[in-house]
């Protein structure tokens, strides 16, 4: 009796055996996709404040050279620098 329940059920059994490691594989690979794009927006986020600093701090450091007279073409660098990579920064991000 189990041997006939067992051969009229065989492609029902066949496909649970398949299916549910494919299901299994399926929420793994979901978890990754979700982990890598969190992983994404944090280190977009941490250039992006990486890079607000950095034009902040060239913009015044180039501003106190230039106004000291100390290096004012050096100065003038980096605040013209400090203007492009604002500039990049804000309008891509």
């Amino acid at each position: 009796m189990k041997a006939i329940y067992l051969l009229m059920n065989a492609s029902t059994l066949a496909e649970d055996w398949v299916d549910k490691p494919l299901e299994l594989l399926d929420k793994i690979m979901t978890g990754i996709r979700a982990m890598l794009s969190k992983t994404l927006v944090e280190i977009t986020s941490i250039a992006v404040e990486a890079a607000r600093l950095s034009y902040v701090a060239m913009a015044i450091i180039g501003l106190l050279l230039w106004a000291s007279g100390f290096s004012p073409y050096t100065g003038r660098r980096l605040m013209i620098g400090a203007v492009i990579l604002a500039m990049v920064t804000e309008l891509l991000m």
